[in-house]
């Protein structure tokens, strides 16, 4: 029995590594080199009524973004009309018809904290 068990060493140990890597390197894909950095948009911004612009990350959420960069959870009507606004005139924003749902990469446009 003892033998046996020395045999299957090696199979457990390959599999119990097998079961870390869930998904191969190559089909995991790393955010833009702008998005590792910083989510603050270096380039100049969407739209005149952009304070700034905002790279969303992975796991963003409209309202804590309003909340970093506004102050308050209200804000949030503030930066969908505003992104909405900057959609309607730059390619490079992002059109946003659900503030629940914010895909990796959009820009959003950060109107100033007075709006």
């Amino acid at each position: 029995m003892f033998n046996r068990s020395v045999k299957l060493l090696p199979v457990m140990l390959i599999l119990a590594l097998l079961a870390f890597n869930v998904a191969p390197a190559a089909a995991v894909a790393a955010p833009p080199a702008a998005a590792q950095s910083n989510p603050m948009v270096a380039a100049a911004p969407l739209s005149a009524s952009c304070a700034s612009d905002y790279l969303v990350q992975s796991g963003d959420q409209l309202d804590k973004i309003a909340q970093q960069f506004l102050g308050t959870l209200r804000s949030v009507p503030n930066i969908v009309t505003a992104t909405n606004a900057a959609a309607a005139t730059n390619s490079a924003s992002h059109q946003v018809t659900d503030p629940s749902l914010l895909g990796v990469g959009w820009r959003l446009c950060i109107p100033p904290a007075s709006q």
